[in-house]
């Protein structure tokens, strides 16, 4: 039968299992077990629980240690008859099992429940706040295994599925703690954790300790009540060393819901436990936490490892996956979607975002967070995600208030002012920015990243020498962070000092540990005898380093970014018939890795078929660039490049002027300004050109590297727009520079030849 014949036995079945019914009922209820299918059910799973506790050593073990400690605080209470006892749930003295069988049984037969709760249960959790402290390990004062660690981050995982209390994130009472150090007072201890929970506005303080010996191990836990001050629960967990601490920590939630403190539902919901919400393997755990600590640093590359290796150990780790997804590629994005229903509820509201930012949902992304932050309202990481999102999309006041919020609940959230930095920088307030990265160093000065962010910001207001004094501490305090090196370098290229660029482009190709890495640094390579203007030399090296990555097994961007560069290479070498080819093999190739991308590199696509007299073909690609202008911002900008580089073909300045004005107002890529500079000139609009040329001078970003002959050439061309208003100290100065930069170039530069002449005239006449 489907359903119990009368309900008022099936209400009575659990008070039958635990001997609470009297000799009648009792009577009558296994009458009823004759003729009722449902019910008999019912009771044959109450015997398998029965069974497991009769023949498990574990479950007996477990229940020895409980009830010995249960008839420890009868005595306790006889002898402290007018102090109220608040450790466990008081049952009937006719129970005639032990409090601890109860306890043990109603774990088995309930663990499984699959309970439902309204959204007005978030309230109560909001009024039972609760923070786990790190537990001490008494084995080993230096915790060198993280044990200790692991304990309370296992404990915040488990009781943080509970819709009836809120858990203290572990990151923010890291944080807090190392302000309070940071203030000069000591490391948190009973004192100093009630400090703590009095900060964050929780109710209760967990925190305990670890012991291991040769056979057993002992985890101990007490709670304090953070209004008083007073330790109102203890509980203690004990097993052998065969026993993993995943285990351990569940018998302590076992015990820990028991607590009469804590609100009656937590008691009647069904916990999760903690490895299904994190990870069967401790080691595995180890890594995954040891990647956290390694990305909070922003240390990528040691962090995608840690990440790696636990996923060694534990291949279903969704979070492991989650971080490489962010870390590495986003392939690792399907084993984190795919072990979706074994990572906690927090953890799933994450998986989720990135899975619908990967399909671009972007309302789906950000309203997943939402929900994170309306479930979990101290989770300060989905405010700093949402900041990164707003700030992604071009929102940035929105990111800026998000990433204030951040702060505000957490003063020493270093990543926080790390890109509350670039977002006032992105709106031209240079200051604020240097003053949120300078309070990112003043939290974490032993660390490299804060130092590259300033370099960062120094860099694109146009302040070489300060971003590459910046970039160089970064490099002092981790010579592997690629980011400051590979800056370091490229800001070499553009002083003119090719032979130390190349050093630093080698040295980053060294320290590379991983192929995408590596293929990078490859690619700078080809960079330097690009600036110099040895452009059969380029292609050369451009092709050797396709080759390398080849054997490396890239197939991912770096290989695609070599291919384009080629096209490049030939359209500079006046072979358009060459450059197009290479564009047209790799447009395909571009597709086939970003299918939803239609419309990047087809600006440039223009500008070849133009060069190939392919005026028809060029306006066709345009319409179709025209009609994604609506979906894509890129498409917007990709079309009026296109319309400008037609325009100016056609010897119609002014309109490419409109166009690349229009282009150059989307997107501040060095390419677009370069464009618009040479129709100023094309117009004789020679003070414009003069203007958005001496804009360039300053633009240190890569994309000036990649067309490296072009940000040589615009020396020339500023040039001539000074002797155009007769500024003919500065245009002396212009050529002189050109001409260095290119004392090795190829003769295929008509501009060298041009250079020397104007030059020559001018010094004539000065």
């Amino acid at each position: 039968m489907s359903e119990c014949l009368d309900k008022r036995f099936e209400a009575k079945l659990h008070h039958y299992e635990l001997g609470l019914l009297s000799e009648e009922e009792r009577y009558e209820l296994e009458l009823h077990l004759m003729e009722c299918e449902h019910c008999f059910n019912r009771v044959a799973k109450f015997a398998g629980a029965a069974d497991l506790m009769k023949h498990s050593r574990k479950v007996r073990n477990l229940i020895r240690t409980l009830d010995s400690e249960a008839t420890g605080e009868k005595a306790d209470t006889a002898a402290e008859i007018s102090k109220p006892r608040i450790r466990k749930k008081i049952w009937p003295s006719l129970v005639p099992v032990s409090v601890a069988a109860v306890i043990v049984f109603l774990f088995l037969i309930l663990k499984d429940w699959q309970l439902e709760f309204r959204p007005a249960q978030e309230a109560v959790a909001q009024q039972n706040r609760m923070v786990v402290m790190d537990f001490e390990n008494l084995s080993d004062a230096s915790d060198s295994l993280r044990l200790g660690e692991i304990v309370s981050h296992l404990l915040t995982a488990a009781l943080s599925e509970s819709q009836f209390i809120q858990v203290v994130s572990t990151q923010r009472l890291d944080d807090l703690s190392e302000y309070f150090l940071r203030e000069g007072k000591r490391p948190p201890d009973s004192i100093r954790a009630l400090e703590l929970a009095r900060v964050v506005d929780a109710r209760w303080i967990l925190s305990g300790s670890y012991v291991q010996d040769k056979a057993d191990v002992l985890l101990t836990m007490q709670m304090v009540e953070v209004a008083s001050g007073n330790v109102i629960a203890t509980e203690r967990v004990t097993g052998d060393t065969s026993m993993t601490i995943f285990s351990l920590v569940d018998r302590l939630v076992v015990q820990l819901k028991n607590n009469v403190l804590l609100p009656e539902e937590v008691r009647q919901e069904s916990l999760r436990l903690v490895a299904d919400v994190t990870t069967h393997s401790p080691r595995a755990y180890r890594y995954y936490l040891e990647g956290i600590e390694y990305n909070n640093k922003m240390y990528r590359e040691e962090a995608a490892r840690s990440f790696e290796k636990a996923l060694e150990y534990d291949s279903t780790f969704a979070m492991a996956y989650y971080h490489l997804a962010l870390l590495r590629d986003k392939s690792y994005l399907e084993g984190a979607t795919k072990y979706l229903d074994r990572a906690g509820t927090r953890d799933q509201y994450y998986i989720r975002s990135l899975k619908a930012t990967n399909d671009r949902d972007w309302t789906t992304a950000i309203g997943e967070l939402k929900k994170l932050t309306e479930r979990y309202p101290d989770e300060k990481n989905a405010y700093y995600q949402l900041g990164l999102f707003y700030y992604t999309l071009d929102s940035t006041e929105k990111a800026i208030e998000y990433l204030n919020r951040t702060i505000n609940m957490d003063t020493l959230h270093k990543l926080a002012y790390n890109h509350l930095a670039y977002c006032y920088n992105r709106l031209g307030d240079y200051e604020q920015a240097v003053r949120a990265i300078n309070q990112y160093i003043a939290l974490a000065p032993d660390e490299a990243n804060p130092y590259d962010t300033r370099g960062d910001i120094y860099r694109t207001n146009g302040k070489l020498e300060e971003a590459m004094a910046s970039y160089r501490e970064a490099v002092a305090i981790n010579p592997k962070f690629i980011h400051s090196l590979s800056y370091l370098g490229l800001l070499h290229l553009f002083r003119g000092e090719a032979d130390s660029a190349m050093s630093i482009f080698r040295q980053t190709l060294t320290i590379s540990d991983n192929a995408v890495n590596r293929a990078n640094a490859r690619l700078y390579q080809v960079y330097v005898p690009l600036a110099e203007g040895r452009i059969g030399k380029a292609l050369e090296v451009t092709n050797d380093v396709i080759t390398a990555d080849r054997i490396d097994q890239v197939v991912t961007s770096p290989v695609l970014s070599k291919s384009l560069l080629k096209s490049f290479i030939h359209y500079e070498m006046k072979d358009y018939s060459r450059a197009l080819a290479e564009m047209e093999e790799f447009i395909p190739r571009y597709r086939e890795l970003h299918p939803d991308d239609s419309v990047n590199h087809m600006d440039f696509y223009v500008q070849v078929l133009v060069q190939n007299g392919q005026i028809n073909r060029a306006r066709e690609v345009v319409q179709q660039l025209a009609k994604d202008t609506g979906r894509y911002i890129c498409g917007m900008y990709n079309y009026q490049y296109a319309e400008g580089v037609i325009n100016l073909s056609e010897g119609r300045a002014t309109a490419a002027i409109e166009n690349f004005n229009k282009a150059v107002r989307l997107t501040n890529e060095f390419s677009y300004t370069y464009m618009l500079g040479k129709a100023y000139l094309a117009a004789t609009q020679y003070d414009n050109a003069i203007n958005t040329l001496e804009e360039l001078l300053y633009y240190y970003e890569p994309g000036r590297a990649f067309m490296g002959t072009w940000s040589v050439k615009m020396h020339y061309y500023l040039g001539t727009a000074y002797e155009a208003v007769e500024r003919y100290g500065d245009a002396v100065g212009q050529y002189r520079t050109f001409l260095h930069l290119w004392r090795n170039a190829d003769p295929v530069f008509e501009e060298i030849a041009n250079a020397r002449e104007r030059l020559k005239k001018l010094e004539n006449e000065l």
